[in-house]
């Protein structure tokens, strides 16, 4: 009866110990921090950016600029729209969350979550 309550006891520390590990290093923030940093990585790879600016900047006026960046979202390849739009819901995503640790004063200690 002893054993089984002592690995009764080691199994639920497990569980413990791996739970606060994962608050502690697996924050949302973070984990969306580093999507957004790997999908802008992944895009930076698929495009040629300095020519991109180069040619947006080439533009007569602010619109005609964001004309051709739809223009250029919407005729590249598959790939390239999925990785800008993830690019655009992460970052959206990023800054709801900046905003509300702002907004709910600022970050919240460890014995709190």
């Amino acid at each position: 009866m002893n054993a089984t309550n002592t690995q009764l006891k080691q199994h639920i520390m497990r569980r413990v110990y791996i739970v606060a590990f994962a608050r502690r290093f697996l924050r949302p923030l973070v984990v969306k921090s580093t999507l957004l940093v790997a999908f802008v990585g992944f895009g930076f790879a698929l495009v040629s950016v300095p020519n991109v600016l180069g040619n947006i900047f080439v533009r007569q006026s602010f619109s005609e600029a964001i004309v051709y960046v739809f223009h250029l979202a919407a005729q590249t390849e598959f790939i390239v729209q999925f990785v800008l739009l993830g690019i655009i819901i992460l970052f959206a995503d990023v800054m709801i969350d900046l905003l509300k640790q702002l907004h709910f004063g600022g970050h919240k200690n460890f014995a709190a979550q």
